[in-house]
């Protein structure tokens, strides 16, 4: 059926907030009967009956877990006018702009249904946002819309005046806000801010609010940076620097009253005991060294390598046990850094059986914690059973595995991250956009598509040179093979520069080497960390060239 125009011309309108009625009117929004043959919405009302959409026939497919997320969003007043608006068509279709508006319908009609759980609102939820109306509804016009990366919250963090006053150079502040990124994540993650009904998911803005409420988090980044020692990267051979420096803040505040932070409202930096300050950074000055007293330390952390034990959590259950020990000044000694493991009869794989905690706010892992120790709001019963079940849901051995050419919910994937960490994990949901959520065994992260790989990253060795017996008959033979085939000067898991025609040089760790070339995992420059690019092997150097 041939639809009218209705906006000859282009306009816009920036004046009147947007409220239900109006998102529905620009949806189309009607409820269809259990017999219509009309393409329906994935997600359902609050009543749940079905959703027709009769102007958003020529969108992209909409994406429950994004509509969900921006329906916390708007609930938790946390939705900001930004520039970025709704098109609509010529005839009225909507172009862009569904998730937001259906989002908003779904969150008018939970607060409608219980006011007093959303205090952050007094009428009905509303958002401002620039409509466009008289748009070409052709497909080389359409075709051109939101074929952007979103964002990354160590973009968002980097962008910001974080680190501003610091004196610190582009590639500094990149390396600050990749390591806020991460350490914001283990602290959401062992604090047990996910188990939050209200927030259970870690956007953006939820994670810049949760880093404005702990600003002494920035304090234990600049800190585990410095002792790092950049390319030399001292923390490395522990664990990742963003989250060490979020593991410094849990050892900071180990004296913390638990209790009084949980029923904060919100949780915030000033009910926490920091007394330990000091006494942590002197003990991560201590690992980056070296010193003796944390050898042992190092020795349990490659015996568990050798084992294919040595998990994130289990790096971090090492470092609790160790910084335990040292916060009491006892020697860090191989019994007091022992990990309880199961062993899986099947698979073969070594899992913990508990995650080690170093007190005060740290849950070590929530999801073997009672929620009610962790009463951040008043969640009712049917939404505790259901977050914790999710939680504890865990599948004992995961195996990479893909459905189909793309990626989807419940697929199983090697994860390499920017830290140079990998790891199995499954998605949760369908990519949307560029970036899926990948729930591992230390929790739920949010990862970039280009990053997941079927085999295991760095997996690759440089061939050996077949050994020749050196007998009588072929020990001259032998000797001279042996100089043809010497060791090569650059070996997987190296971590080198590479050498730009344009000047601009970058910095990247060894993944493949093929011949005269290999591939690389960018840590720095060359548009972003988590590349992978490939170069030529005369072009690596150990040491950062001169511009």
């Amino acid at each position: 059926m041939e639809r009218k125009v209705l906006y000859a011309e282009v306009r816009a309108d920036v004046k009147k907030p947007i409220t239900s009625e109006r998102a529905k009117s620009l949806l189309g929004w009607t409820i269809a009967d259990d017999k219509s043959t009309e393409p329906v919405l994935p997600i359902r009302d609050r009543k749940g009956r079905r959703i027709c959409c009769r102007n958003n026939v020529r969108n992209r497919f909409l994406t429950s877990s994004n509509v969900l997320l921006l329906k916390q969003e708007i609930l938790r007043r946390r939705w900001r006018m930004n520039g970025e608006p709704v098109i609509v068509g010529m005839t009225g279709i909507l172009l862009n702009g569904q998730h937001c508006l259906v989002a908003l319908v779904l969150a008018a009609e939970e607060w409608t249904a219980d006011p007093s759980r959303w205090p952050a609102w007094e009428e009905e939820p509303s958002i401002r946002k620039i409509v466009t109306y008289g748009i070409e509804e052709t497909d080389d016009v359409v075709n051109t819309m939101d074929t952007c990366r979103p964002r990354s919250l160590a973009e968002v963090i980097y962008r910001s005046a974080f680190f501003a006053g610091d004196g610190l150079r582009e590639r500094e502040c990149k390396e600050c806000a990749r390591m806020t990124d991460y350490a914001v994540r283990l602290l959401w993650h062992r604090t047990g801010a996910g188990l939050d009904a209200f927030a259970p998911r870690r956007t953006h803005a939820e994670s810049l609010d949760f880093l404005a409420r702990h600003p002494k988090l920035l304090d234990a980044v600049r800190h585990v940076r410095e002792e790092n020692g950049g390319k030399d990267g001292r923390i490395l051979k522990y664990t990742s620097p963003g989250c060490m420096a979020g593991l410094t803040y849990l050892f900071a505040a180990g004296m913390s009253v638990a209790e009084t932070y949980f029923h904060g409202d919100p949780p915030r930096e000033e009910l926490l005991d920091l007394s330990l300050w000091n006494r942590a950074c002197e003990f991560v000055v201590l690992l980056a060294s070296g010193d003796l007293k944390t050898k042992a330390v190092r020795q349990y952390l490659a015996q568990l390598a050798n084992d294919g034990a040595d998990s994130n959590s289990a790096r971090w259950g090492i470092l609790v046990n160790a910084w335990l020990a040292f916060a009491e000044d006892k020697p860090v000694t191989p019994s007091l850094l022992r990990l309880d493991f199961a062993q899986d009869e099947e698979s073969g794989r070594r899992t913990l059986t508990a995650n080690p905690s170093c007190g005060g706010i740290d849950l070590g892992d929530p999801s073997e914690v009672d929620e009610a120790k962790v009463p951040k709001v008043d969640p009712t019963p049917q939404e505790i059973k259901q977050r914790t079940q999710e939680l504890r849901t865990r599948k004992a051995s995961l195996v990479p595995a893909k459905k189909g050419k793309e990626w989807a919910k419940d697929d199983v994937a090697w994860v390499y991250d920017a830290e140079g960490q990998h790891y199995v994990g499954c998605l949760t949901e369908d990519p949307v956009g560029h970036r899926v959520l990948v729930k591992a065994k230390d929790g739920t992260w949010d990862v970039d598509v280009s990053n997941l790989s079927l085999t295991q990253p760095e997996s690759v060795a440089t061939p050996k040179p077949p050994r020749i017996p050196e007998t009588d008959g072929n020990k001259v033979a032998a000797k001279k093979f042996k100089k043809k085939v010497a060791p090569a000067k650059h070996d997987v898991g190296d971590l080198q520069w590479v050498i730009s025609k344009n000047g601009d040089h970058w910095q990247g760790r060894i993944i493949e080497i093929s011949g005269d070339k290999v591939r690389l995992k960018v840590q720095t420059g060359h548009r972003g960390a988590g590349n992978v690019v490939p170069a030529r092997i005369s072009d690596l150097r150990r040491e950062q060239p001169a511009a």
